[in-house]
């Protein structure tokens, strides 16, 4: 099994694509689509987790024709930390991680599986970085790195409904004022809560019209490009 991202920043797309193959590789199911989820908490990571999510699904769909013994299936992705947080303790999940909505319906697939993933990292983009054959798993995710791409372009421009990966399973759903929390909870649902009240702030402040002020600012990238800043500089209120 190996699953892969592809996230276009400028377009705020994302996509995951992931394929069941047998050892030999003559035999396979593969999947993919747009990644759910703010544009503010999208990021390669998080198209990382989908991929991840599409195995457990799709092993899922298939459980009827798999062995009822337990048996182990290789589970192989080229971000080391979605392997991780997609093996970890169902106790130890924290609603301060990132992504954590993908991370619990990640485990909680899992856990109704009669198989057990077993996590193999493999370097991505190998077909750009070596000049001799790839292996297996390699070659597997070059194919998935090539159809989360496709499928990311093919969404450009356009509005693409995308419902929650899956809505059953997983932290309950949670949402502020129309929009879904994903990650890091408390933050989140802080600036879910307060961002109106910010923002009619600075309208007042700067005499501009706060319904002028909410649409015509791109409040989510400002809140990503936030993110990634120093620390000191996100202390920095606006003067």
């Amino acid at each position: 099994m190996v699953g892969d991202g592809s996230y276009f920043e400028i377009y705020g797309v994302g996509s995951s694509a992931w394929i069941l193959s047998s050892a030999d590789g003559s035999s396979w199911i593969e999947g993919g689509g747009i990644v759910p989820g703010p544009i503010k908490d999208l990021n390669s990571y998080r198209c990382e987790l989908g991929a991840l999510l599409g195995l457990g699904v799709g092993t899922a769909c298939l459980k009827n024709f798999l062995p009822d013994t337990k048996h182990f299936m290789i589970m192989a992705c080229d971000n080391l930390e979605a392997l991780r947080k997609s093996t970890v303790d169902r106790t130890k999940v924290k609603t301060t991680w990132k992504s954590v909505d993908l991370i619990s319906q990640i485990l909680d697939v899992w856990s109704n599986q009669h198989c057990t993933q077993f996590p193999q990292h493999v370097y991505g983009h190998q077909d750009d970085k070596r000049t001799g054959p790839l292996a297996f798993l390699e070659q597997l995710n070059v194919r998935m790195d090539k159809l989360a791409k496709t499928l990311a372009i093919r969404s450009f421009g356009q509005i693409v409904s995308i419902p929650a990966a899956v809505p059953l399973l997983g932290m309950s759903k949670v949402m502020v004022k129309g929009s879904l929390v994903v990650s890091t909870f408390q933050k989140s649902l802080a600036y879910g809560i307060h961002h109106s009240d910010m923002v009619d702030y600075l309208a007042n402040k700067w005499e501009i019209d706060a319904n002028l002020l909410h649409a015509s600012v791109a409040w989510p990238s400002i809140a990503k490009a936030r993110k990634r800043a120093s620390f000191p500089f996100q202390r920095l209120h606006y003067n």
